[in-house]
């Protein structure tokens, strides 16, 4: 099961919150021991983000505008 989630501060560590319905479907429990697998995620978030620190000005709507018509959503 994938899903995509925030990592947020946690006192002086990082912290993620697995959703109730997630954990109810993937029969998960406190206290259990579990693995995850960490993917940073990459696409116009992290393009933008680069851009962003470079000083060039990105009007986000218009770039998701021109992608989803040349992507025909």
């Amino acid at each position: 099961m994938e899903i995509e989630c925030t990592v947020r501060d946690w006192g002086n560590s990082l912290g993620i919150t697995i959703p109730k319905e997630i954990a109810r479907k993937a029969q998960i429990k406190s206290g259990e021991k579990i693995k995850i697998e960490i993917k940073k995620r990459e696409g116009l978030q992290a393009i933008y983000g680069i851009l962003k620190k470079k000083g060039v000005h990105v009007d986000g709507q218009k770039m998701k505008d021109e992608l989803r018509e040349e992507w025909n959503w």
